[in-house]
This record gives C-alpha cells, structure tokens and sequence, in this order.
C-alpha cells in the first residue's frame, strides 16, 4: 500500500466507521441504564462522584465525562454522541496502533473490522461506558508500545497515566494490565528495566488509590450482582462466540436470516448455524494469533492482550457471574487487530481465502447491523412510546405504580402526563432482595386512600429485583381486575391495567359483558373473564382460578345461572373440590365435585334479573392445584376444574 494511499484509507474507514455509529443515532428510546447514567451525570460532581457506589458497579470516570458533556446539553442524542464519537476515534487510534506494530495492511484491515463490528456499533449508540472502555484499552496499549520502543520517562508516565484511566473507567481493564505485565515479562530485556516497572506499578496505585471509596460503597451496600444467575459455560461461550463477532445487543443475538430467525432461539439449530456465521471472524483471529514470525512482538501481544483477558474472565466466570459480552467489549478492538493481523498473514499464502473471509465478516457484519435496526425484537424497549400513549389514555384520577425510580427510569425520564405516580418500596433501593417490614397490603391500602382511584397503571419493570418475592403482584392479582385490553407489546415494555373494583371493571368493560359466555368459542373474549382464566388444548376451554371473576349482563328477566366444564381430580388425588359462587356480593351457596368428568349445575337466584343489568360472578375453588406450588416453577396455571359454559337463563 502506497504511503500516498494510506491517508485515503484512514479516512473512508473512519469515515465508514462514523455513518453506522451516528445514523439513527436518536431513533430508539432511552432504556433503563442509559437513564440512569443520564440522571447520575446531571448531578453536581460531588454528588454525582458519592452516588455512583450506590448506583452502579463502576468506576466513576465515563460519569465524570458525561458529566461534562452534558452541560451543553442533556438531549439524548447530544449525549449519545459523545460514546459515538469514542466509538469512530477507537477506530482511528486501531489503525495507528496496528499500523505501528506491523504496517498498513494490517492496519486497514483490523480498523475495518471494528469500524464494521455490530457489537461496537450498538454500544457506540448506547449513552454508557462502553466505548470509552474500549478506546482506554486502546491507548493504553499503544502507551505499552511506546515505552517498550522508547524506554523514557514520558512513555512511562504516558502508559501511567493511560491504564489509570482505564481502570477509572471499568475494573476489568486490570485483566488487560496483567496481559501487559506478561508481555514485558516475557520480552526479558526488550522491556523496560525492573526498576522502572516497579515504580511503574507504585505510580499506577497511587493514581487508582482514590477508588478505595466507591469500591467500598459497592461492595458494602450494591447488591445488584446477586441477582445475576451463574449462566452454564457452554451458553457463556457461545454468546460470546456470536456477539462479538456478529452479534448485537447483548440480550439477544441478532438472528442474521429469517430462515434462521424463524427457528427456536433455544435449539441446538439455531445455535449451531448462528455459530457457522461467526466461524469467519475467529478463523481470522486464529490465524492472528499464530502470527508472522517476521513480526516478533504483534505475536506475544496479541496472545497475552487478545486471548489472556478472555481466558481470564471464563475462569473466573466459573465462579461468578461476570462473563458478559458487554463486559467484554475493552478487549474488543485487540481481537480485531486479531483478526486483521490473521487476514495479511492468511493471505500470504491463501491469498482468495483471505479475501473471502474478510468480505464475509464485512458482509454478515453490515447484515446484523441491519437486521438489529429493523426487527423490533432487538431493539431497545420503547419508554418513550409507552410513555407517550400512556399519557394519552391515563387521566388525572388514575394511579400509576412503578416499583423504583431506578427500576423504571425510562418511563420516569419520558412520562409527563396526568396521573399520579407513586412508588412500590418493598426493599431497600440499593440492596436488591432486603424486604421492609411494612406489609404490601398496608401500604397498597394507604396508596388507595389517598389517590382513591379506579384504575391503577402497573409498570412491572425489573419487578424481580424490587419485588423478589412477588407480593405485591399476588395481592394486585388476588385484589383488582386486570384489564387484558391493554397491550404495550408495540414498545416492548409491559405496562398493565388493573381496575380497584368489580363496579369499576363493569362500568368499563360493560360493552364486552354478555349474558352467556361460552368459552369453546372462537370468537370468545377473554375480558368476559378475568383473574386467572386460561386456554387449554383445541377446545379452547379454561381452567377455572383459585379465584376468579366472570362479568355477564342479563338481557332480560333471568332467575338462574348454568355452569358447565370437566374437572379432573386425578391432580388432586380424586379429593372433592368445592365451588363458592358470589353473585354482585351475594352469596349464591356452593356445590361439590366429586368425581373426574364432565359436570352441569344450575343454581336458582334469589332475584329476578332486569334487561341491560350488569352482574359480577365470583367463583372460588377449594382446593386448587397449581404446578408451581409443587415444584413444577414456570407453570402458574391452575389444572383442576375447567370451564365451558356460563349462562344467565330463565
């Protein structure tokens, strides 16, 4: 490559790099850590610098950063532009460091794999740390280089000065250090002397010295890792396999093809080909890591900075929930110089294979790229648009739930609307999982005296880390009326609707009340029915709740009511089951089940139905089997009595 070109390259590279990693920079919502990094940087750095142990398991200095940029300006695509912008300069600072360790071919084509890396482009649009620790991996190892070749003190105090930043910006940059420390171990005299790496060392603890605080704030009172579940080491492999290679957001590997797409993303299929399409890239890699032997130290540093910190981490992994893409995205740009080193080394002597593996890596990575902008599934949830139409249909009398402001920042961060929002504080905000003594049902109760409302917006955001024992969902589910109307799934957030009362649900779903509800219908509605009704099998019959609500509306004068279904007592080892009906408050009586079957019952009402009355049934079953309460966790639905018909008649 002629030096003349050289310039050329760089550019339409960075430049590449730059229109994937700013356009649309703004077309997706805030999600949840992303408003909680925005709510934390606008703080005044005191503060900002006191709640960062509190809030979050890393160093302060990308919130420090933020907290700078945004005093232009705290619009959300103002403050993504800033990870943006670290994103395209890692790019650049790639093409130097390759550039110096083995010249311009290698060079190109390692800063073209990154600039073209979905996981890269995803977190460079992602108002986080994460290209910030990528870029501090970057520099600091192209300090390394420079006080390897020049040994003066300014190298050294640059490299101190480097790695100090990227410990301030996340702790896993220290496995990237010990690659560095092996690397000069292993160089012998080609390094600098033990002198000055010890005082190297003692600069590097003496600038890190002032973490001692917000790493003993996070290990004394953030227990946001507790609820991270140790992931089997096969599955910990595999995403990291595809994400960094092809992936996109860490939550769910972009599905390339539709073809592929359509299979189950949990079959070994699914797994198998996504793992064939990321082969490409790590074939590359793999060549890099055997190196060129005209090369000497791109060899040692690739396998000591490119695979010593992945190795790392899976040990450790072992023990602890930490092997995370997105933890891994410092080591990122090394693994492209990887890769990059592994194209000019495979093309010297298979020079079309080369060039076919490196145009697939290109070709699949543009494709993912694509694929994770246009499928909502890989897309960030959607407060903005949730938010927005909640605004349009709660009104000022109604009351919205949220379990933290933590918890649902990205609704807090867009929501401006009418109704009254109240926290759920079932355990303290900062230590997930510690309950408070106070009773769910008291301070629902308290809440509902003082909003008196009729209808109550839950948004279940991160309700497993606020609520890990469920109780205020079971007495929301045993008390109130959900209204399944309401359907956020456009947004990709769960917000739901629950009505205080049987008046109030009937006053709003009156239009859907009918006076003979049958289930085994097609065309059946499920807000006939209400708390706990289900279907099962092709009959599209529905198991019958411990507790459950059915609203009818007489169209004339009726004085009984007909209930028809099969209950299986084989679950309940052929015990009777009893039913309790409550018509409008008034008990009805109950009757008993006493063997498995088909079963008919009419119970005669004490009062003459009127035309267009509406009427609210209350049945409860004793006793009831629900698999989760035997040790069958996932199946909540009730698997006793199952109904078909229910009738108002004359």
């Amino acid at each position: 490559m002629r030096r003349l070109h050289e310039p050329l390259v760089l550019l339409a590279i960075v430049a590449l790099a730059a229109v994937l990693r700013l356009l649309g920079l703004d077309d997706q919502s805030l999600w949840h850590d992303e408003v909680s990094t925005l709510t934390i940087s606008n703080r005044p750095l005191a503060d900002m610098l006191a709640l960062v142990g509190l809030a979050d398991v890393n160093p302060p200095l990308s919130y420090a950063l933020f907290n700078l940029w945004s005093r232009i300006s705290d619009a959300a695509a103002w403050m993504r532009l800033l990870p943006a912008l670290l994103g395209i300069a890692a790019v650049a600072v790639l093409y130097l460091l390759a550039r110096r360790l083995n010249g311009p071919r290698v060079a190109g084509a390692s800063a073209l794999l990154l600039a073209v890396n979905p996981f890269h482009v995803y977190f460079s649009q992602e108002l986080r740390y994460y290209t910030l620790f990528a870029l501090m991996c970057l520099l600091c190892t192209w300090a390394l280089m420079r006080w390897i070749d020049r040994r003066d003190r300014r190298s050294e105090h640059l490299y101190v000065l480097a790695a100090g930043a990227a410990i301030w910006t996340h702790y896993f940059s220290l496995f990237l250090l010990l690659g560095h420390a092996a690397l000069i171990v292993y160089l012998r005299r080609d390094a600098p002397s033990w002198s000055r790496r010890i005082k190297a060392v003692a600069k590097l603890a003496l600038l890190c010295l002032p973490l001692a605080f917000p790493i003993a704030v996070q290990l004394l009172f953030n227990r946001s890792f507790q609820f991270r579940e140790l992931a089997s080491v096969g599955r910990s492999i595999w995403q990291v396999w595809i994400s960094l290679a092809i992936g996109g957001p860490e939550s769910d590997v972009t599905a390339l093809l539709p073809w592929i797409d359509a299979l189950p993303h949990d079959s070994t299929a699914f797994m198998l080909l996504l793992a064939l399409l990321a082969l490409p890239f790590w074939m590359l890699y793999g060549c890099g890591l055997i190196g060129d032997k005209r090369t000497p130290l791109l060899r040692p540093l690739l396998l000591f900075c490119a695979l010593g910190p992945l190795l790392v981490v899976f040990l450790l992994s072992l023990a602890a929930p930490i092997m995370r893409p997105n933890y891994l995205i410092g080591y990122l740009p090394l693994i492209c110089l990887a890769a990059g080193a592994g194209f000019v080394s495979l093309r010297s002597w298979m020079r079309y294979a080369a060039w076919g593996l490196l145009a697939l890596c290109i070709a699949l990575s543009l494709l993912s790229i694509k694929q994770a902008r246009s499928d909502p599934k890989l897309q960030r949830d959607d407060w903005r648009g949730a938010a927005q139409h909640l605004a349009q249909l709660a009104s000022q009398d109604d009351l919205v739930l949220v379990y933290h402001d933590g918890a649902a920042g990205g609704f807090l961060h867009y929501y401006h609307g009418p109704a009254q929002v109240e926290y759920i504080l079932l355990c303290d905000p900062f230590v997930f999982g510690q309950l408070e003594q106070q009773p769910i049902e008291v301070w629902i109760k308290r809440n509902l005296r003082k909003h008196n409302p009729q209808r109550v917006w839950l948004v279940t955001s991160y309700e497993g880390f606020f609520d890990p024992a469920g109780f205020a969902r079971q007495y929301i589910d045993a008390n109130w009326i959900r209204d399944p109307r309401i359907d956020f799934i456009d947004y990709r957030v769960e917000i739901l609707l629950f009505y205080t009362s049987a008046a109030a649900a009937i006053d709003a779903l009156e239009t859907q009340a009918t006076e003979l509800i049958e289930i085994a219908q097609e065309n059946f509605d499920p807000l006939q029915l209400a708390r706990g009704f289900s279907y099962s099998g092709e009959d599209r019959l529905a198991w019958l709740a411990p507790q459950s609500l059915a609203l009818l509306r007489a169209s004339g004068a009726r004085n009984a009511l007909e209930l028809s279904g099969f209950a299986d007592l084989s679950l309940l080892n052929d015990r009777p089951v009893t039913i309790d009906l409550e018509l409008d408050g008034n008990s009805l009586g109950s009757f008993k089940i006493e063997h498995s079957g088909l079963f008919e019952r009419r119970i005669e009402l004490a009062d003459t139905t009127t035309s267009g009355q509406n009427l609210a049934l209350r049945l409860s079953i004793s006793p009831s089997f629900v698999p989760s309460d035997v040790g069958f966790p996932g199946d909540d639905r009730p698997k006793t009595i199952q109904l078909s018909r229910i009738a108002l008649v004359q």
